[in-house]
């Protein structure tokens, strides 16, 4: 253990204009609690377009503010500027002038301009799309400002051998993070099932080398499995961002014994996404296509939620992992037959695999030592 001397971190992502967005919050508050748990100052930088009429964006920063509030983090919003065009005076108690002080910019934004990135001592950019960003990046479709760090949740980025483009950067390696103490165990719901929370279409691509654009939704990657809830000794259950134009696809799932839920009926705040976790058997998900292409050991920031509040997770099989096990708290499965086995097999040992699924948290997941990784990096 070493002792810092208050360090002071500036978190720069992308929740203010998705307030429906209860998950996506977690992603960002989970790295600011584990910072926060070192001892560091945390700030909590945003973007808003400056052409936003003045009564939305004030209700857009009420609504992120009392989402900070409980964590002691709403004096720490800060805001800038989407395009070159300078915030209104009226948002000037946001000037990320504030913050220029800073040890350092963890940045998610990988569209962070250098205007915003040049403030900062240091910067480091967070890659939570492995594979993707690389690959969008190599072809010229994502170009990043350069950065001091590189940092990613992939575990194969960088390793030899592996399909994902490395950019010539040395990539520094975490794991999607967790705030344990903020997620503890409880039991599940009466009527729980096995869940998961998606979009269910998402303007995600890769092209492959013969140029065939591939289906990278996760519609994609649910559809191959619409008859495993069938063959369950439990329910199964999507909660999607679905429209009216996916009637036909949600009336096929139901057909095959899923439970469909709206998110925007039952997770649009951060409460109710840690309710909709905290109160399920565990996690049950198919992974999009380029996860399986690029082999990356795929975990996400939401099957870390699951594993943190005691809940097994059930995923689909992403490539040789160092740290991910394939049936014991985590389950990777390859095949339907796979899937329904791996959701029986949990069944009958429930409470013995809900013990793993935490153990598996605390000991790779938790936003503490992650958020530690970094600052012994950078400082």
């Amino acid at each position: 253990h070493f002792i810092l001397k208050t360090p002071s971190i500036c978190i720069f992502g992308q929740s203010l204009c998705y307030p429906e967005g209860g998950g996506h919050f977690w992603v960002y508050l989970n790295w600011a609690l584990g910072f926060a748990a070192n001892g560091c100052k945390v700030w909590w930088l945003d973007s808003l377009d400056p052409s936003l009429p003045e009564p939305e964006a004030s209700r857009l920063i009420g609504i992120l503010k009392a989402r900070l509030a409980p964590y002691g983090l709403d004096d720490s919003l800060l805001l800038t500027s989407t395009t070159a065009k300078p915030l209104p005076q009226s948002l000037a108690a946001y000037a990320p002038e504030k913050a220029e002080d800073a040890d350092l910019l963890l940045n998610f934004r990988y569209s962070a301009t250098h205007e915003t990135l040049r403030r900062f001592k240091s910067t480091a950019l967070l890659d939570i799309d492995p594979g993707l960003f690389q690959y969008w990046n190599s072809a010229g479709q994502l170009p990043v400002q350069p950065h001091d760090f590189y940092f990613t949740i992939g575990e194969t980025v960088g390793t030899p051998g592996s399909p994902i483009p490395d950019l010539g950067k040395h990539w520094h390696k975490v794991h999607p993070c967790v705030c344990l103490d903020q997620w503890a165990p409880e039991p599940a719901a009466p009527d729980a099932a096995f869940t998961t929370v998606t979009h269910w279409y998402s303007k995600d691509y890769v092209i492959d080398p013969d140029g065939t654009c591939y289906d990278n939704t996760k519609r994609a990657g649910f559809l191959p499995y619409a008859e495993v809830p069938k063959f369950c000794n439990a329910p199964l259950e999507l909660v999607g961002c679905f429209t009216e134009h996916d009637h036909e696809d949600t009336a096929l799932l139901r057909s095959n014994g899923w439970r469909i839920r709206f998110s925007s009926q039952v997770c649009t705040t951060p409460a109710d996404y840690k309710k909709l976790i905290v109160g399920s058997l565990g996690e049950f998900s198919a992974v999009k296509r380029s996860c399986l292409r690029f082999q990356n050991a795929w975990i996400s920031d939401r099957s870390v939620c699951f594993l943190a509040a005691g809940k097994p997770v059930i995923v689909e099989h992403t490539g040789p992992s160092a740290i991910l096990p394939d049936a014991s708290g985590i389950w990777r499965f390859r095949s339907p037959e796979d899937a329904v086995k791996a959701v029986n097999s949990v069944l009958a040992d429930y409470q013995n695999q809900c013990a793993e699924a935490r153990r598996l948290a605390e000991t790779y997941f938790g936003a503490k030592a992650n958020a530690e990784k970094i600052l012994k990096v950078v400082l």
